[in-house]
């Protein structure tokens, strides 16, 4: 991260700006940023980047919380490094983070430990087509 002025950003915005979220708007794997402005449009910026894509990773709770908030997931490597992310809402003003989750996987990432709101943990193997959503519930865990 490099600080930047505003007319140097990219994102010099003249207007009021109310609140701020970063997803997937074109879903190519990159987050791309949306600006509310009071009294005015709602602005877009797609993102533009030779980075690879993100893998999006969906987990399905029960009904009562369908997107598994408070899950905690780690992502393990076949070099036994790790990677940790918890979904949670409400991190913005006016403004709330999607609940699918989109991770930049270690290379070698093998498989994924999830700890479920209702304390309950699974083990997920990590395989398939990397540029479609990986989706994960309690029920596909692996037979431990």
């Amino acid at each position: 991260f490099h600080p930047a002025w505003p007319d140097a950003s990219g994102l010099a915005l003249n207007a009021d700006a109310k609140a701020m979220t970063s997803v997937d708007l074109n879903h190519d794997g990159h987050d791309d940023l949306v600006i509310t402005v009071n009294d005015g449009p709602t602005r877009a910026w797609l993102a533009t980047t030779n980075t690879p894509p993100f893998r999006t990773l969906e987990l399905r709770g029960p009904p009562t919380n369908p997107h598994a908030v408070g899950a905690r997931v780690v992502f393990h490597t076949a070099s036994n490094a790790t990677r940790a992310a918890e979904v949670h809402l409400g991190e913005g003003y006016l403004s709330q983070p999607s609940p699918l989750r989109r991770l930049r996987l270690p290379a070698g990432t093998t498989r994924l430990d999830v700890r479920w709101p209702d304390g309950t943990s699974s083990t997920h193997p990590v395989n398939g087509d990397p540029t479609r959503p990986l989706v994960v519930s309690p029920a596909e865990a692996e037979p431990k």
